[in-house]
């Protein structure tokens, strides 16, 4: 009886955590340049892995014979659907998991859809391009997945379900988007092709498979007939999306699971401290000895804020703030395009090339391979800090708050002298200034 008990204990822990795997697989927002207060587009994304990663950052060159362009890699070994881009055009490509009903159709690509917009996209339209091509020839492998794109211009958010079947939706200029772990697109117009683009035949392969019905239904609606119908009912996955809702619109945006609207109107215009306070959201111990929601979470390995701006040269414009670990507790860092450099504990490797090699043939065992890494300062950070989270955070907040209004504060300086620098001393200069950032957080 014991033995069956025990069975059966071990058996709903692993429904259990299998939930909480899907409610809380990245976050994102995406705000076009007319919604900020410096008229870049924001874009923030939380990474939400397996808690026993290693995060390693590398400069990507560009390789001429191939035509294949330069990029910031944010990259977790092993992983397939984890890694981050910003590449030497100000493209950068994150991606939510977003379940759909989709079980028939094949598909052969995951972790190539967004290295192949790194490489070869050169703005966030080009990009919704590319990964389109890639699904409609190669198809996806994964169940669903939303991908979101932008540049200096705009944001874009490209949603995928297994096989062959895409659609992507522009966010206009004056508005934000927020993108928790189901699929956000709702009605399409795929004759508007300045904010939409997809599958030919999206509505009548969804009609085909039952899941649309134009008599019952009335208008297409994507997330609807596509979208996996649990996630949409996961308590976890409605409370984060409906409380960054809220942090965006002073809490005067009215929540509903059904009517939603994909794009939201601001009640004032964005700042990064914004998008990173709203990745920082952080529930409390929900009985379980995990601190699970809302948006930054146990699982979150990575939070960005890519800051893309359109009237500065790229190298300085466009700006990842990027904060290894959990942002209810560490510090965001300033990681530059024209960065040349990055601080030698930053990656497991020497060269990106190596990296790519190994990428999906050697990892795990990380702290004995690799015991030398700036993750682990978070990582040992955040085991002493759940051990009692309600007791340390505010202490811990402290701590990191004023780093990071040293940190900001340096910006505004740091900028107005890389303007008048050459190429190459200016990509000195960021490395140097990111490596003493860095030293601050450690």
């Amino acid at each position: 009886m014991k033995r069956k008990l025990i069975f059966a204990a071990a058996i709903l822990f692993a429904v259990s955590m299998k939930a909480f795997g899907q409610e809380y697989n990245c976050f994102s927002i995406i705000a076009g340049r007319l919604a900020t207060a410096d008229g870049s587009v924001l874009f923030a994304h939380n990474e939400d892995d397996s808690v026993h990663e290693m995060m390693n950052v590398y400069n990507v060159p560009s390789d001429p014979v191939a035509g294949t362009a330069a990029y910031k890699w944010v990259e977790f070994p092993g992983l397939k659907a984890a890694d981050c881009f910003m590449n030497e055009y100000g493209v950068c490509v994150c991606s939510d998991n977003c379940g759909s009903r989709e079980d028939c159709e094949p598909g052969e690509w995951l972790y190539e859809i967004r290295t192949v917009v790194a490489r070869q996209a050169h703005s966030a339209r080009e990009a919704v391009d590319i990964i389109g091509r890639a699904v409609e020839e190669h198809g996806y492998k994964d169940a669903g997945r939303s991908y979101m794109v932008a540049d200096q211009s705009e944001g874009w958010i490209v949603s995928l379900v297994k096989g062959h079947h895409w659609v992507a939706m522009r966010v206009p200029d004056d508005k934000a988007l927020v993108i928790p772990n189901y699929h956000v697109i709702d009605r399409v117009d795929l004759s508007d092709k300045d904010n939409f683009a997809g599958s030919a035949d999206l509505v009548e392969y969804a009609a085909a498979r039952g899941w649309y019905d134009p008599a019952k239904d009335g208008e297409f609606s994507f997330r609807k007939a596509y979208g996996k119908p649990s996630t949409y009912t996961s308590a976890h996955n409605i409370d984060r999306h409906r409380d960054v809702l809220a942090a965006l619109t002073d809490g005067t945006y009215k929540y509903d699971v059904e009517t939603f609207e994909p794009m939201i109107t601001l009640a004032h215009k964005l700042t990064v401290k914004d998008l990173t306070a709203a990745l920082s959201i952080h529930g409390q111990d929900d009985g379980s000895g995990k601190h699970m929601g809302n948006v930054c979470v146990d699982k979150t390995v990575v939070s960005l804020v890519f800051q893309l701006r359109k009237d500065m040269p790229r190298e300085v414009g466009c700006l990842m703030w990027m904060c290894p670990g959990r942002p209810c507790a560490e510090a965001y860092l300033p990681v530059y395009l024209g960065v040349s450099e990055f601080p030698s504990d930053f990656a497991r490797f020497d060269n990106a090339a190596e990296a790519m090699e190994k990428h999906f043939s050697y990892y795990g065992h990380f702290r004995e391979r690799h015991p030398v890494s700036f993750y682990w300062y978070q990582a040992d950070r955040w085991e002493a800090l759940s051990e009692d989270y309600a007791g340390r955070i505010a202490d811990r907040q402290k701590a990191r708050d004023a780093v990071q209004a040293k940190i900001y504060a340096a910006q505004a300086p740091l900028e107005k002298k890389l303007m008048k620098m050459s190429p190459e001393k200016a990509a000195k200069k960021m490395s140097a200034h990111l490596a003493k950032c860095a030293d601050m957080v450690r």
